[in-house]
């Protein structure tokens, strides 16, 4: 479920040794993520699922045809990041679509982040993401849908382990998914955590029954001792293509350059707010006088280019006329010179002129 740990666990498991490819793919949110998290999202809308509308849990969007395309770019997905064993990726939509993942991986290893519902409710709230009883519906339905689909091939590990031991919850985790849990490794990404200070609290109220249960399952779950992790077996599917590697990471960076580029104008602008608001009265003073000059003087061009373009128009209007009236004068000339006889006498002329060339073949 969001809000449930996921980027602590993701950022611990990332320091004993799983890939989880460039950086933009190791932040799960509501709102997306990396390429997995774009592809969870097409599958759910070709389900007619979202992150907060959870599908069917009989499965029958799986054999929807929008999902062919997207199994093929999943197929493709590790090798075009470049991710080497062991590898992964972190959603909190994975608990909704992860029948899909695991018909193209089937020796996939699953962590369930798990933390005090009444947390994830307020911060879910916090975020105005939804309502806190539509949140506390979806938590359910979240880990129904998780524990029906994963059963016990999964490590489930709670949010307030790594406030209490968190060497001792990332050893347990470590063994369950097969990663390195030597004590070099384990100790130092340990103590590299920081748990956030300000995390939102959650309400003290009682949950209802059916969730109350749910959670004190998962608890328990949590502190079980991690089942024996399955043997590692690099997966056929991913396949490691150099030149689409390459394009996929230089896309990466021009989508990068192109954040920065916004980012640099942004602060740009930023510096010329925090620039003018730190002026002193006088000094704005003179900033304000100088930007009504500058308008004055807009303004006067304004006026001369309006008045330029009256007299243009007056102009044309002017040549219009005089040409209108030169015609009317050259059509009146013609027709005073058809009416004479000197025109009909020309007229009988050439007709005989052209009869006298067709006699003797000289052409028109």
């Amino acid at each position: 479920m969001p809000h449930s740990g996921i980027v602590l666990v993701s950022r611990l498991l990332a320091g004993i040794g799983l890939d989880l490819g460039p950086t933009s793919e190791e932040l799960p949110t509501p709102n997306g993520g990396g390429r997995f998290t774009r592809l969870n999202d097409e599958i759910l809308r070709a389900a007619d699922a979202a992150w907060n509308s959870p599908p069917p849990r009989d499965g029958g969007w799986l054999h929807s045809s929008q999902l062919e395309p997207v199994r093929r770019t999943a197929l493709d997905l590790p090798g075009l990041l470049g991710l080497s064993e062991p590898w992964g990726w972190a959603d909190p939509r994975n608990s909704l679509t992860l029948p899909f993942w695991q018909e193209l991986f089937p020796d996939l290893g699953l962590i369930v982040c798990v933390r005090d519902p009444r947390d994830v409710i307020a911060s879910l709230h916090a975020d105005a993401v939804i309502s806190a009883r539509g949140a506390l519906n979806l938590w359910e339905e979240y880990y129904r849908a998780l524990l029906d689909l994963a059963g016990d091939a999964c490590v489930i590990t709670h949010y307030d382990s790594y406030r209490e031991d968190p060497k001792a919850e990332l050893e347990r985790v470590a063994r369950g998914l097969g990663l390195d849990s030597s004590r070099v490794a384990t100790t130092w990404t340990a103590a590299s955590l920081e748990l956030p200070r300000n995390a939102v609290e959650g309400a003290n109220g009682k949950l209802p029954v059916r969730v109350q249960d749910l959670d004190e399952r998962l608890r328990e779950a949590a502190k079980a001792p991690a089942p024996e992790a399955r043997p590692a077996k690099r997966s056929p599917a991913v396949r490691v293509d150099l030149p689409k590697a390459l394009e996929a990471q230089r896309g990466e960076l021009e989508h990068l350059r192109l954040e920065l580029a916004g980012a640099r104008g942004h602060i740009d602008a930023l510096r010329t707010q925090v620039e003018v608001r730190s002026l002193e009265p006088s000094d704005l003073r003179d900033v304000i006088r100088n930007l009504e000059q500058q308008l004055v003087e807009r303004d006067e061009q304004v006026e001369k280019l309006h008045t330029a373009l009256l007299e243009s128009h007056a102009s044309r209007r002017e040549a219009e006329a005089a040409l209108t009236r030169g015609i009317e004068d050259l059509e009146r000339e013609l027709e005073f010179i058809k009416s004479t006889r000197l025109w009909s006498a020309w007229k009988r002329y050439w007709a005989v002129k052209a009869r006298l060339r067709r006699l003797f073949r000289r052409g028109p």
